[in-house]
Order: structure tokens, then sequence, then C-alpha cells
């Protein structure tokens, strides 16, 4: 307890969906279970875990690409210490079983630059995640929330800021989507209305406005959601990602989408109408 470090936190906690039913279907073991190459249930465990390990590899090349751009080499000695503390120990990245997590820890207020760097690249990670996960039929649900806690050794995070973030993955979000907590609105609209006009409390105002247009309110049930098909988001990938990764996740949907209503499901067919509602609204934006 003596080296566990107390402060505040954003943490996005996202789920694959699908992977438990799937591992459901594994042949029940016995003394002679084998699982060879070849075999149905090692198809089975690849399809499952190839895609969790895929999402995690891609948010530790993001966040690390984020570490690596901060451009150290040609600041002021002052500044140079002030950003890389806030590169090193903005995000930690984690995986369980299908789920995996990422953690900003706000190392201290800086006039609430390092709270809003935290929180946009937690938030742009979680809209590439988003896209790429339903153009590789695999989709997630997750939650985003702010809150207080600790670090315990090993880099492990225990905070109401996880626990926020699972609840709204399990209890709200109810289909592929990742809503965001209050509070975390909250704190960004905060800090975005500052009115700092120079240093870091400025870069602070205009990361944290920036950080809010990947935010909507979904006008279903009023939730502020992910909005990985935004505007603030189509203005940082390149030409090309409406071809390699919106219009494969776009098409994922519809097919889905058929499939559940021919089968009658009338859980899964609504909430992929939805899904399916979110895209039309949004396709216009990437196709201009």
């Amino acid at each position: 307890a003596d080296t566990a470090e107390v402060g505040a936190y954003a943490v996005a906690y996202l789920d694959v969906l699908g992977t438990a039913q799937r591992l459901e279907k594994l042949e029940g073991l016995t003394l002679e279970s084998e699982i060879k190459p070849g075999t149905k249930d090692h198809e089975l465990l690849m399809e499952t875990v190839l895609p969790v390990v895929a999402y995690r590899e891609l948010l530790n090349r993001y966040f690390e690409g984020f570490r690596q751009s901060q451009g150290l080499d040609s600041l002021q000695p002052e500044r140079r210490e002030k950003m890389r503390a806030i590169a090193e120990s903005c995000i930690q990245n984690y995986g369980f079983s299908d789920s995996l997590y990422a953690v900003a820890r706000f190392a201290s207020q800086d006039d609430w630059f390092t709270p809003s760097v935290g929180m946009f690249t937690i938030l742009f990670g979680s809209c590439l995640a988003m896209a790429i996960s339903l153009s590789q039929k695999c989709p997630l649900r997750g939650g985003i929330d702010v809150g207080k806690g600790v670090t315990l050794p090993g880099n492990e995070n225990f905070s109401n800021a996880l626990v926020r973030a699972l609840k709204l993955e399990r209890h709200i979000a109810g289909h592929p989507r990742i809503v965001i907590g209050d509070s975390m609105y909250r704190l960004l609209e905060t800090i975005a209305n500052l009115g700092y006009t120079e240093g870091d409390g400025k870069r602070a105002v205009d990361t944290a406005r920036r950080a809010k247009r990947f935010i909507t309110e979904d006008d279903s049930d009023g939730r502020y959601i992910l909005d990985y098909l935004g505007q603030g988001f189509r203005d940082h990938v390149g030409p090309g990602y409406f071809a390699d990764v919106i219009q494969p996740a776009h098409n994922f949907v519809l097919a889905e989408h058929a499939r559940l209503l021919k089968e009658r499901d009338v859980k899964l067919a609504p909430r992929y109408g939805e899904v399916k509602r979110y895209f039309e609204k949004r396709l216009p934006l990437w196709r201009e």
C-alpha cells in the first residue's frame, strides 16, 4: 500500500462481443482431450482469440505512437520534462480474457493540460478500435469514464473510473457502441470553457474542445456515446480510411442486421438496427 499512487484517471473498458458464446461451443474436457491444429476446437479457439489479440496490438501501437510523436528533442529542457511525463504516464493498456481497457493517469493538473491530453488520447484510440472491430466482424461494446483511485504495483488500476466504465459497458451500452460517462463529459466541458488564452491552459482548452468532438448524444436514449463516425474522428484519419475500414464496417452491420431479422432474433435485431441507423446518419460525412 505504501507504493500505491493515488490520483485521478480516465478509463476505457472494451469488451469483444460474442467470444463467450464461441468458447461455450468447445467440446467437453476429458483425460484424452488434445487440441490439435486442424481440429474444430483449434479453429474455434483461433477464431476467438485472434481478434482480441489484434485489438490489444492495435491499441499498443497507437499509444506507443502517441508517446513517440511528442517531438521531445526539439523542446526546451523544462518543457521537455513536462511533455515526457505526460507521454509516459498518460496511457497504460491492459487485457483480461476477451476484454481490454486503457487507463490515462492525470499525473498533474498543469492547468488541466494533462487530463485533456489523456481523455483525447483514450477517446481517439477507442474510435480506432470501434471502427476496426466492426470492419473485422468482431464488434466491441464499451464504456469510458473518469474517477479517482490508485495505481498499484505492476501498474494495476484500482479506481471508481474502472468500475464506472465497466458498468456502462455491462448495463447501459446494450449493443455495439461505447457509452461515455456523464462525469467525463462534464469534465471535458468544464476544461473547454475555462477561458485560458495562453500556455498550457490554452492547450488544455483546445485539446478538450477537440476531444468533445469525439462524443455525441444518442437520440435513442439520451446517453453520451463515442462518435466513431463523426466529423471529429473523420478529420484525423487519412483519405483511404473509408474504403479500408468504414465501408467494410457498414457492410458487416447491414449483413448482421439482415441475418438477425431473418432469424427473428427479437433481442439482437433491434440492437443492430440502432447501429445501422447510426451509420446511415454519419455516412454522408465520409462521402463528401
